[in-house]
């Protein structure tokens, strides 16, 4: 089953002798906010702890984020700080070299 972003459920889902179907897209559509959810956290974690001389306003993270401001401070664990760390270098930017401002990070370590 794939994913229908017109915002309507797949056609198979409708099978009454499957009920199944429903439960398997629910998971998967599960899956992909949890995904979604982590990729959130460990932004919000560099923006707040790993950008210098300034992290980011908690207000304008909120409102991207679609969070409270006192959400955005609980939103990510020490964890996820701990994560995005090794992508940096002392100067705030990522340790290949770029400021990570393009929408998807796709440097490796070998750039």
């Amino acid at each position: 089953m794939t994913l229908d972003l017109s915002g309507t459920f797949p056609a198979d889902i409708h099978d009454p002798h499957n009920a199944q179907q429903l439960l398997d897209y629910l998971t998967e559509l599960r899956a992909q906010r949890d995904v979604i959810d982590c990729q959130m956290r460990r932004v919000v974690a560099y923006a707040r702890e790993h950008v210098k001389p300034r992290p980011y306003p908690l207000a304008d993270l909120a409102e991207a984020s679609g969070l409270s401001i006192s959400g955005v401070r609980t939103f990510y664990s020490p964890d996820d700080t701990a994560l995005v760390a090794p992508l940096l270098d002392v100067g705030g930017y990522l340790a290949c070299g770029c400021d990570g401002l393009q929408r998807e990070h796709t440097c490796t370590n070998n750039d």
